[in-house]
């Protein structure tokens, strides 16, 4: 009972209930994509297999997976990871004639990547808060935390989203960037750029912060893109490359350049781009002390996103680039510890509530078609559900008409997070009293959308 009502560390009730939660999610949904970005990988093993290295593109151009027509949209660097996991299902595909697509056992495979960077990601958060100073039992909270966020859980093992894995790298180049090892922290941005973009947000500003003078930023801009570069040169020459992949970039270059605009006197411009250029002008003309970078370097990329997820018309995947910094920054401001903890809560719930309404090819009833509940209860036809997403659901309930007050909540949680969090001085002197039942409840708010879309798969 002593252990129990000791929140001086998390005890091993706290690790089971999110353990339980986790495995309900790992077992029982599946999203489309993780098909997908399987069967490419496995196409490309195949065709390197048999000399055509270049055949990425070529090789799964209008690939039909699960009735849908594919192609890849990604740069190559990521596949060099995914082989590596994904390999043995391409044995058991030449070996068995494994149809990988319609079996439990390997679809647990496929995901069982993003568990393993999930752990690895808590390694080096682990490292981060070392250096941040942060105290040893505090930073057990961090990785509970940062594992049993809401928005971690659905991105990665619901929605089986890849982004876990720059998020890794990213994170090693703040830890180098921390060490003040430049090397390292452009090495590491060099590689996590190439696989998603959105690192290169945060490098710049970063960057920015501690670099002056004009030659070095450029220079190390430059190498930090140089990996890029060469990778869409070489992608460049290989077959349906631009076929492939044009479509994809103009629409997400689209969703970035034309989300949340105002009028200025020339017509419209971007919320987003307009508050990122003045985070960067910030940390350009801001002289900064060793001391103070430590409550910068989680405080600036938790902002870049937190305004990316508020200003930008999103996918549900990026959610997982606000999580490592959202879970560090709780635990860097003692002073407001716990309306931080419960507002960050109501905006991971917010966010899915919102999510599961708009993001209907994601939040869809299909997710649980393929696992664990169908082969208990039973499965149904895909054809004939009532409800095919959640948000059908809501419109049935007519609650769409309240999403307009939902938005604005949302907005004004955001603006909350990024106040409370702003980096001063008096924000650590205090002690922190995590209340296990605050953790318990924000580790299960995926629940209630979990079991919607297990009632969109059954109700008749």
């Amino acid at each position: 009972m002593k252990s129990f009502k000791s929140t001086e560390k998390p005890n091993k009730w706290d690790w089971i209930i999110f353990g339980i939660v986790a495995l309900f999610i790992i077992l029982c949904f599946a999203y489309w994509d993780v098909f997908v970005t399987t069967a490419h990988t496995i196409n490309y093993i195949d065709a390197i297999s048999k000399g055509h290295f270049f055949d990425l593109y070529k090789v799964n151009y209008n690939l039909i997976i699960d009735g849908v027509y594919t192609t890849v949209c990604y740069d190559i660097i990521i596949y060099f990871i995914l082989m590596i996991w994904y390999f043995p299902l391409w044995i058991f595909t030449k070996i068995f004639s494994l149809n990988i697509i319609n079996n439990f056992f390997s679809i647990l495979w496929m995901k069982g990547i993003f568990v393993l960077f999930i752990f690895l990601c808590c390694k080096v958060i682990k490292k981060i808060c070392i250096e941040l100073d942060i105290k040893q039992n505090l930073i057990k909270w961090v990785i509970l935390f940062f594992v049993s966020t809401p928005m971690l859980l659905t991105a990665t093992l619901l929605l089986c989203q890849c982004d876990i894995i720059p998020i890794f790298f990213m994170l090693l180049g703040i830890y180098y960037y921390l060490k003040k090892q430049d090397l390292k922290f452009i090495l590491f941005f060099a590689i996590a750029i190439p696989m998603k973009l959105f690192p290169l947000l945060v490098f710049i500003p970063l960057l920015l912060l501690r670099e002056k003078k004009i030659s070095k930023i450029l220079l190390y801009t430059l190498v930090a893109v140089s990996l890029l570069t060469v990778l869409r040169v070489g992608e460049a020459m290989m077959p349906l490359y631009y076929e492939s992949t044009e479509g994809f970039k103009v629409y997400m270059f689209d969703k970035l350049f034309n989300s949340a605009l105002f009028e200025t006197g020339y017509g419209r411009a971007t919320i987003f781009i307009a508050l990122y250029t003045l985070l960067c002008i910030y940390c350009y003309a801001k002289n900064i002390t060793e001391a103070e970078i430590k409550r910068y370097v989680i405080y600036i990329p938790f902002l870049v996103f937190l305004s990316f997820l508020t200003f930008v018309c999103y996918h549900p995947y990026w959610i997982i680039y606000l999580v490592p910094f959202s879970s560090i920054i709780l635990f860097q401001n003692a002073k407001y510890f716990k309306v931080n903890t419960i507002v960050e809560a109501f905006y991971n719930l917010f966010t899915l509530i919102i999510l599961s309404k708009y993001s209907y090819l994601c939040f869809t009833a299909k997710n649980v078609d393929k696992m664990l509940i169908p082969k208990i209860f039973g499965k149904r036809n895909l054809t004939t559900l009532k409800y095919s997403y959640i948000g059908a659901l809501y419109d049935k309930l007519e609650l769409s008409k309240y999403f307009p007050a939902v938005l604005g909540i949302s907005l004004a949680l955001a603006i909350a997070l990024a106040v409370i969090n702003f980096p001063r001085k008096d924000s650590d002197t205090e002690e922190i009293k995590v209340e296990r039942s605050l953790v318990w409840l924000r580790t299960s708010i995926i629940i209630p959308f979990a079991v919607l879309l297990i009632y969109c798969y059954y109700v008749k």
